[in-house]
């Protein structure tokens, strides 16, 4: 599955320090996702793009992602990255028809509603 994701960049915060236009605020990337390196903690993730490129992608960077059309069909589903307590980030995805959110966060899979949910449909 190819994915689109987001990506806030690191030197954002020290534009001032740049020609004007050097820096953009956001890259996409897109591919897919592959296995991760032993050596990597689970903060990063490995994206093999179309062209061959690896990126080694840190989690906390991350802004927003999708599914990237494919060949054969269109995904319509989006996926937003929500801070959580403690640090750390879910995923809150929007079904195809745009009727449903779904969070991979443990409240999510026991009650079918989170506060992540929550604030997306609160948005």
């Amino acid at each position: 599955m190819r994915l689109t994701v987001r990506i806030l960049n690191p030197f954002w915060h020290a534009r001032d320090r740049y020609a004007a236009g050097v820096l953009q605020e956001y890259t996409d990337y897109t591919g897919e996702i592959i296995p991760n390196y032993p050596w990597l903690d689970d903060n990063w993730f490995v994206l093999q793009e179309n062209n061959g490129d690896t990126r080694i992608l840190h989690k906390d960077n991350i802004v927003c992602g999708w599914t990237a059309p494919s060949d054969k069909h269109v995904h319509a589903r989006r996926y937003v990255s929500i801070p959580g307590k403690a640090g750390r980030f879910y995923t809150v995805s929007l079904s195809a028809d745009g009727l449903r959110f779904a969070c991979n966060c443990t409240g999510y899979s026991y009650r079918r509603t989170c506060s992540h949910v929550q604030e997306l449909e609160a948005a």
